[in-house]
């Protein structure tokens, strides 16, 4: 049913003045199910894993499904004949989702468990509709601004087709997200409309977001069209002082921005304060970032490294740009970078 529902797919694509996608999605196939260990992150950037999710393996697909990033997020169930070799055969059938890009799986329809185990067992694997909570689709965005907007969709049942940001069709990322520059001069003015499509020609207008990256943002229910809030996150006892010391990165509810959040920039309507030990710093007249506080003597500060999975590098990103050991700086495009484990590129 689903080649049916992406066939519809790219006519609303082309109907509402979108590009289609880049590389169509696979909705079904069989190969190779083998395992590769514990990890709770991939290439397809989902982490925190989204509560829709919950229950379900995490997956990595061989490239020719993983289709430069048409699946990453969507749910699949996987059923197994028990025929193969290993010390632990896979699950007769069991409920996943595509985390992860598997580039040494031969076969197209090879699928990689990101949990331990040992054997070679043949699979087949289709796309499901996957479970959403309530409160509509989710937006994460990454590094953005007025000019620039790196977004991944979160908590839709299918596939994503195509995204629309500001207007301007978006470009998909091999990292699950969807990539927009401002066409004008202007700037969005702290927000931008997003609307996306997806498998089966079902468009979600999700509104109007605030330019805030390091934040899910939700669509509400109610009025047309939708509109999206923050996702809450979990309240702070009364009488605390304000967050632990060393401060995690992005935003902090009600308070000061943490190591590598946006702390100021043209039409920033985020905190303009850093947390304790780091200091913000102004990289252009829309950009600035809390980056780690010198000390009172002049000491040359420790090299800060992105961590596995981490963002390393490409145009307009003002992070780190070295990776922890172990790990090693790939560039996907001109826009991003990632650290990805050293022995897998090899």
């Amino acid at each position: 049913m689903l080649p049916a529902l992406l066939l519809a797919a790219a006519a609303t694509v082309a109907a509402a003045g979108v590009a289609p996608p880049t590389a169509a999605a696979a909705t079904h196939g069989s190969g190779d199910g083998t395992y590769y260990g514990s990890a709770v992150n991939g290439a397809c950037s989902l982490y925190p894993r989204p509560l829709q999710y919950a229950g379900r393996r995490g997956v990595a697909l061989a490239a020719a499904s993983y289709g430069g990033a048409s699946l990453c997020g969507a749910c699949l169930s996987v059923t197994s004949t028990g025929r193969g070799s290993g010390a632990n055969p896979l699950p007769r059938s069991f409920d996943a989702y595509v985390m992860d890009l598997c580039p040494t799986c031969p076969g197209r329809g090879d699928l990689d468990v990101a949990t331990p185990g040992d054997g070679r067992w043949d699979v087949s694997w289709k796309v499901v509709d996957c479970p959403v909570v309530p409160g509509g689709p989710a937006l994460y965005l990454q590094g953005s601004n007025d000019w620039y907007v790196k977004a991944q969709v979160r908590n839709v049942a299918r596939p994503i087709a195509w995204v629309s940001i500001g207007g301007a069709p978006a470009r998909r990322t091999h990292d699950h997200f969807w990539m927009a520059a401002n066409p004008g001069g202007r700037g969005w003015a702290g927000r931008v409309a997003v609307s996306i499509g997806l498998a089966g020609g079902r468009v979600a207008h999700v509104g109007t977001i605030p330019i805030r990256s390091g934040v899910v943002l939700r669509g509400t229910k109610g009025r047309r069209g939708g509109g999206t809030t923050p996702a809450t996150p979990a309240r702070r006892k009364k009488g605390g002082r304000g967050g632990r010391r060393g401060g995690g990165g992005g935003h902090r509810r009600g308070g000061c921005a943490g190591l590598w959040g946006q702390c100021g920039g043209a039409r920033h309507a985020g905190p303009t304060c850093c947390a304790r030990g780091t200091a913000c710093r102004r990289f252009h007249p829309w950009y600035s970032q809390c980056r780690p506080a010198g000390g009172g003597r002049r000491r040359r500060p420790r090299r800060q490294c992105a961590g596995l999975w981490g963002q390393c590098g490409g145009q307009l990103h003002a992070g780190p740009t070295c990776c922890a050991r172990g790990t090693v700086c790939r560039r996907f495009h001109p826009w991003y970078s990632q650290c990805r484990p050293a022995r897998r590129w090899a």
